[in-house]
């Protein structure tokens, strides 16, 4: 059977750590901040799955996946229900933990991660994310991944989005 769609984006939180002047969060999304119901990704999961409705998913929107403290139990499900399915998440890796890139990296959870990053400097930072020391966090959690990714093997694909 030939898949329906070339992809299917899955918002699993709409909580961003950012406020980036670039991003249309503050002016046009009027919904509360929440996190998606285990539930009702499950039941994503499984018509996915159960359908072949698509090979490929991106789990984001106007939230960045590392603010879902869910998103490894729900990586680990998509995986277990679905193997063959490539998972791709976007972040701007500034509260992004060491725990998340160790377990993604080690149990292969992920297909694809995009960096996120519109600043580099201290004053490119300040100017885009309000806050000094964002884009050197970012840079940290970013440097960290890759060098966990590059001693595994490179699991995961990466690329940047600026």
């Amino acid at each position: 059977m030939k898949y329906k769609f070339g992809r299917i984006g899955i918002e699993v939180t709409s909580i961003c750590n950012n406020s980036c002047i670039v991003c249309p969060r503050a002016t046009m999304y009027e919904k509360t901040p929440s996190t998606m119901p285990m539930e009702l990704f499950h039941k994503i999961i499984i018509d996915i799955s159960e359908n072949m409705i698509e090979k490929t998913v991106v789990l984001g929107g106007m939230g960045d996946p590392s603010c879902d403290n869910l998103l490894i139990d729900r990586l680990r499900f998509a995986k277990e229900r679905t193997p063959e399915l490539d998972i791709i998440i976007s972040s701007n890796m500034e509260v992004w933990s060491k725990k998340y890139s160790d377990i993604i990296v080690e149990e292969n959870l992920l297909s694809r991660l995009r960096f996120s990053v519109f600043a580099v400097t201290e004053d490119a930072s300040f100017k885009i994310y309000k806050n000094k020391t964002y884009a050197a966090n970012a840079r940290r959690n970013i440097e960290y991944f890759l060098k966990k990714n590059e001693e595994n093997g490179r699991p995961v694909r990466t690329s940047i989005y600026t």
